[in-house]
């Protein structure tokens, strides 16, 4: 609740300068009277580069998306076009293209965010204003809230990823744990969703502790687990909770101090090579949501199609960017209408959809039900993706 408070204070310039119901207004009157020459125009917010460098291919996935459903006569006859802009992981920037998108009539939805924080600033705009916002990489599981009509999201949250991690660490006989975690809310929860049903499923966690994100040696940690320095420790995993630049530097250094045993961690670590880091990574077991092996028809479609297209297989976040734009046009096609509201409507109550993930379905209050969460280890600097069944 404090969380929510201090974003909407934080967002309280936008309801000063802007009269959104009038914004909503506006919005719902211009999608009645669209033109069929004019475009469909989708905002599409990610930190496309780190570092100079593409943050992963959720951009290509966008774009074909778009190129699909415009090879196929667009949505409702009319083509659709995607404003993309770079939120650069900074909620500040995020605030500001949700301005600027919430006060253009001819935006009615956004695809946005890779992480909570700036999707959670971003949704209060988005959702007064009367703009549809998906988000594929929002996880806290306070982004998706029963007031809110026009939010939905299309990754399964925290709580979900802590019971999927504890189910696999049952599956793997880990019948004692270390739980680490950063200092953030998402490793947190995660956290101590993870200890939680490890006590119901019989798993012993014999040491717990927290790190600040910015650490890099965690020698307080590594002290404590290593049985080089503590002769008494026991334990069959580590489970490892925090960002794609902490998790490795951990896991190296306590592979330096003598810790063979494996790491469990999230899908932050469900990054573009992250299993070419180096032999330290070896037997590092990571979350994520695509699963290239699963015998089905569509997702092996999209991959063949996908590669064709830009040379390299997709990612998990191409798919996730594909996917997002399919659901939205899914849900306009059903309404046959562009009015934000009735999107939002027809998103809320989408059952079974036929996706490149398998079949999943919408609930009433914009969340996702039914996209699963799978495993993958690395061997020999390749993913060998794990069965859970």
């Amino acid at each position: 609740m404090i969380l929510l408070v201090a974003v909407f204070i934080a967002d309280r310039e936008f309801f000063q300068t802007y009269n959104y119901e009038e914004l909503k207004i506006e919005k719902e009157l211009y999608a009645q009277s669209i033109e069929k020459n004019e475009s469909i125009n989708i905002g599409i917010i990610w930190p496309f580069h780190e570092d100079g460098e593409p943050m992963d291919n959720f951009k290509e996935g966008a774009e074909f998306a778009i190129e699909t459903i415009n090879s196929k006569g667009g949505i409702l006859g009319r083509e659709v076009k995607g404003i993309f802009q770079d939120d650069k992981i900074d909620i500040k920037t995020s605030v500001k293209i949700a301005k600027k998108f919430a006060s253009n009539k001819k935006i009615f939805a956004v695809v946005a965010h890779a992480f909570s924080n700036q999707a959670l600033h971003s949704s209060i705009t988005y959702n007064y204003s009367g703009v549809v916002m998906i988000s594929p990489g929002a996880t806290d599981p306070l982004f998706i809230r029963d007031e809110f009509k026009y939010i939905f999201r299309t990754i399964p949250n925290d709580i979900k990823m802590g019971k999927a991690m504890t189910k696999l660490a049952k599956i793997k006989n880990f019948q004692k744990v270390v739980v680490v975690h950063e200092q953030s809310k998402y490793a947190r929860v995660i956290a101590n969703t993870f200890i939680e049903n490890a006590l119901e499923l019989g798993i012993e966690v014999v040491y717990k502790e927290n790190f600040h994100p910015n650490e890099e040696l965690f020698t307080n940690i590594i002290t404590n687990i290593s049985p080089i320095t503590n002769y008494s420790i026991d334990y069959d995993a580590v489970v490892a909770i925090g960002s794609e630049s902490a998790i490795p530097n951990l896991i190296k250094n306590s592979r330096e101090k003598g810790i063979y045993a494996k790491f469990l961690t999230t899908d932050m670590l469900d990054i573009k090579n992250i299993e070419k880091s180096g032999d330290f990574m070896e037997d590092t077991i990571i979350a994520t949501i695509f699963n290239p092996e699963i015998l089905n028809i569509k997702t092996q479609n999209f991959i063949e199609k996908f590669k064709n297209r830009y040379d390299f297989d997709p990612d998990t976040w191409a798919l996730q960017g594909y996917d997002a734009l399919m659901l939205l046009a899914k849900a306009i096609e059903v309404g046959n209408s562009l009015n934000p509201i009735h999107i939002a409507d027809n998103l809320r109550y989408i059952r079974n959809f036929d996706s490149i993930f398998g079949t999943y379905s919408m609930l009433s209050n914009g969340d996702i039900d039914g996209k699963e969460i799978y495993f993958k280890i690395i061997k020999n600097g390749k993913f060998k993706y794990l069965t859970l069944n």
